[in-house]
């Protein structure tokens, strides 16, 4: 499901950039009245229980306006409709406004997340042409680090394959009612999350088994970094969430992921996960009851995703532990069936299961430095343990859930 954005009637104005003011050009010219109803019922707009999830405002919504040219063919840029003036109704999990335009045909790009994103470069200028090429770019600042925050645009189920697919609506003085714009939009990214969870392995399947009372899985010296090292990552995606060529290669600091630091959630749960089973849909609010009780998710960063299910990023895990004398390079992708797939409004989630290493068996994965072997701990810092990785995706929380794609064994 996305949102959908409707022409109604007018109710409150929107904000629009470079029109507050009316020079002595603009006093012979037409302008029309456009009202626009925003369904935001799957954008969570109310209290919010912990601060990782994602929490929106009206503020975080614009419509891009591209006006028909001279020349009847291209369509320009002639600005930006903000709708942090509109109307929230709780009721009907609604945004009501409206925006004043300059009669003409004009094309209409809905977008959330792009004002105010430190690390997407919005490419947008004055009378700027209309095209497939015109792209958002996933550009890291040293300030804001590598991380990607939440983008909506263009719901793919609207068909909208080019920019000369979207439909052109012409603006009169005289309202009709019969002309509205429609316009309805969904998440554009996609986000990759990990799971460590320890447990024990029972032919091809796992058997998620609960820390000691008052431990979890990274042991008693505790979690003091953790980073998301990706490499082929793309890098820009134009206006209709399609990506583009270029690829980057960048580390996310999990500390950085969440709104007040608490990107990781230790399980409280008696039995095993929930996350990632057929019906969980609340990947943007996951709970301590969600998860087996001492083991740890970590809400990923959201990324640009492939225009397919094509696998083609690859991941390491690295983390410290809280006095940083012991580090743990995990390395998800050791070959290519083990590269992320990335899929639009979707999660995939990398679950690290700790095995007790009871066959003697070489780790992949070693602890640094080395550790005297040890009876088997709830500790991932620890040498006697061993590591298998599971990689599977499902839909991210919006309204829906498919079958995900089985874990890769």
């Amino acid at each position: 499901m996305g949102f959908l954005i409707t022409g109604i009637l007018a109710f409150l104005t929107l904000s629009c950039n470079n029109d507050d003011d009316v020079s002595t050009d603009d006093v012979n010219k037409e302008y029309a009245t456009v009202s626009f109803e925003l369904d935001a019922s799957e954008l969570n707009m109310g209290v919010i229980s912990r601060a990782i999830s994602p929490s929106y405002d009206a503020g975080g919504f614009s419509i891009y306006a591209f006006k028909q040219a001279e020349n009847g063919v291209d369509y320009e840029f002639a600005q930006t409709l903000n709708l942090a003036g509109a109307t929230y109704i709780p009721e009907t999990k609604t945004l009501l406004a409206n925006a004043t335009l300059e009669v003409g045909t004009y094309k209409f790009l809905p977008a959330y997340g792009l004002i105010s994103n430190p690390n997407i470069a919005v490419p947008f200028s004055g009378n700027q042409r209309l095209s497939d090429e015109i792209s958002l770019q996933h550009a890291p600042s040293q300030t804001y680090g590598n991380n990607l925050s939440e983008i909506f645009l263009y719901h793919p189920q609207m068909n909208y394959n080019r920019m000369e697919d979207i439909p052109a609506y012409t603006m009169n003085t005289v309202g009709n009612l019969n002309q509205s714009v429609r316009l309805r939009i969904s998440r554009a990214v996609a986000r990759v999350d990990v799971m460590f969870i320890r447990a024990v392995k029972n032919g091809n399947s796992y058997t998620e088994v609960p820390t000691a009372n008052g431990q979890d899985v990274f042991g008693n010296q505790g979690l003091g970094k953790l980073e998301l090292r990706f490499d082929n990552l793309n890098q820009s995606m134009n206006l209709l969430g399609i990506s583009q060529p270029g690829t980057f290669d960048a580390t996310m600091d999990v500390q950085n992921l969440g709104i007040d630091g608490d990107a990781v959630t230790i399980g409280t749960r008696q039995s095993a996960s929930i996350i990632g089973t057929p019906d969980y849909i609340r990947f943007d609010s996951i709970r301590t009851d969600d998860i087996i009780y001492g083991a740890a998710h970590v809400f990923g960063s959201y990324l640009i995703p492939n225009n397919d299910e094509s696998r083609t990023v690859s991941l390491q895990v690295y983390m410290e532990t809280a006095n940083g004398s012991r580090s743990r390079a995990i390395d998800i992708s050791l070959d290519n069936q083990r590269l992320l797939p990335l899929v639009r409004n979707k999660v995939t989630l990398v679950k690290i299961y700790i095995l007790p290493n009871e066959g003697g068996g070489e780790d992949p994965n070693p602890p640094v430095p080395p550790v005297p072997p040890v009876p088997p701990g709830p500790g991932i810092f620890e040498s006697d343990v061993m590591l298998e990785v599971v990689i599977e995706t499902d839909w991210d929380l919006s309204n829906s859930v498919e079958q995900p794609i089985r874990p890769i064994e």
